[in-house]
């Protein structure tokens, strides 16, 4: 049934979900086997029991009928009764017999725990779907990307809330987008952010100006840097995102007792993709 093929998916940890996938088709397949052999073995030995009886009880019944559909439908169906029903009560006692195992799979499965099913992410493409080979660390980045392209934007305001920042939505943009490009490369400057977001210039100098009065940011020309307010408030919004984004990972991500805490593992992933992201908005913002 499919719903145990998404139930053991669910349960499997990532980087095991195409052993967990191909053993479910296997000991499918392993049981169908058994179950045609048990069933056919009981089929066949009901029918050899009445068969002949059934035949010997039919005057003028040509045995070869008996194993010929087309021959056996075109006798009387008073000649045929008595062979139909051998066929008909051996392969109800096949039935019957797969009751006893049906009941038994309902009490295993009423046993059976409780499984949370992965919804929070999908496949970014076709071939996410399939057992591309790729690195633990590529599989998390993905997943990762894929969380915060579905739910980041509605999750801002609850984890700006969780962060204790005083900063609103604006405001936490401006700093957070200072503190990254400052990170990463350096410094960060007005231009680049305004040709980043594809603002012409200008536009954003009296949004980083209240900034700038408000004590978040200092200028030196056209390159802002984050004053120690600001600064702070970057660092308290940073680690919520990363509280939140641990959370809603928790499926995903390897068992305890890995080689790197989980923590450890969304930081470095975390780290990689802000800083391709980055780096590739700031070349692509550079005029040709």
């Amino acid at each position: 049934m499919q719903i145990l093929t998404l139930i053991v998916q669910s349960t499997a940890e990532y980087r095991d979900l195409g052993t967990a996938t191909s053993g479910v088709t296997f000991f499918r397949t392993l049981g169908g086997s058994f179950g045609a052999a048990v069933l056919g073995s009981i089929y066949a030995n009901q029918l050899s029991g009445r068969l002949p009886a059934a035949i010997a009880s039919s005057p003028g019944f040509p045995p070869e009928a008996a194993t010929s559909p087309t021959a056996l439908h075109a006798l009387p169906a008073a000649t045929q009764a008595p062979v139909v029903n051998a066929y008909a009560e051996s392969l109800q006692t096949v039935f019957l017999w797969a009751v006893p195992v049906a009941l038994a799979a309902l009490v295993v499965a009423l046993f059976l725990p409780q499984v949370t099913l992965r919804s929070r992410v999908t496949a970014a493409g076709a071939g996410d779907g399939f057992a591309i080979p790729q690195g633990s660390d590529a599989q998390l980045e993905n997943v990762i990307g894929q969380v915060l392209k579905q739910k980041g934007e509605s999750a801002a305001p609850e984890v700006l809330r969780a962060s204790g920042s005083s900063l609103d939505i604006p405001t936490s943009w401006g700093v957070f987008g200072v503190y990254l490009r400052d990170a990463i490369t350096g410094s960060a400057s007005e231009t680049s952010i305004e040709r980043s977001v594809g603002v012409p210039h200008g536009v954003l100098r009296p949004f980083f100006d209240e900034l700038v009065e408000a004590g978040h940011l200092t200028r030196e020309g056209d390159v802002l840097r984050l004053t120690s307010e600001g600064r702070r408030q970057a660092q308290l919004i940073t680690a919520a995102w990363r509280l939140w984004l641990i959370d809603e990972l928790q499926e995903w991500l390897p068992a305890a007792g890995a080689e790197m805490p989980h923590s450890q593992k969304v930081d470095a992933a975390l780290d990689r993709i802000v800083v391709r992201l980055v780096r590739e908005s700031e070349m692509e913002a550079v005029p040709a």
